[in-house]
């Protein structure tokens, strides 16, 4: 019997950069972060429609980088593993291990800190609506950047043999 239950043979090498990348992306998230530390918002509602808009970018992000097949974060590493194992539409893998993380954070915060802290509304939301807008997201924009992207004519197959 194989051990390795057929992963091996669909292992990416590229997959190895996770680590370096999440360095890269951990900067940025920072950076960034620095860039808004001067936007404060005070209201519910304000902080709502910010959280909502991180979403949409965020979800738009991860969509442009599944679609052009670029080295995922560890979390979407994972999700796009079971995508491809469970042969389910990464969307709804996404959205089942976002709430099943979100589950197991709850639990976590309930056993050692007598209650749910960290977890509100805008974690579940998040996790529900995330996977949905990948889904969405990909449904629109995916033929145009797989055409941006993997176009073969030969002025782009001359320009890239050059670059290498």
């Amino acid at each position: 019997m194989n051990s390795n239950f057929g992963f091996k043979k669909n292992f990416k090498k590229k997959n190895l950069l996770q680590a370096p990348f999440s360095f890269a992306f951990g900067f940025f998230v920072d950076f960034t972060g620095q860039m808004l530390s001067g936007l404060n918002p005070q209201t519910y509602t304000s902080q709502f429609i910010l959280m909502i808009l991180g979403i949409i970018i965020c979800a738009f992000g991860a969509t442009i980088y599944i679609i052009m097949d670029i080295v995922p974060n560890a979390p979407e590493g994972l999700n796009l593993a079971l995508s491809e194992r469970l042969n389910m539409p990464f969307s709804k893998i996404k959205i089942i291990c976002d709430c099943l993380f979100v589950l197991i954070g709850v639990i976590i915060s309930l056993i050692f800190l007598g209650g749910v802290t960290a977890i509100r509304e805008g974690t579940l939301i998040s996790a529900l609506l995330t996977g949905k807008l990948i889904g969405l997201f990909t449904k629109w924009f995916e033929p145009g950047l797989k055409k941006i992207a993997f176009n073969d004519n030969d002025e782009k197959q001359l320009l890239l043999n050059e670059a290498m």
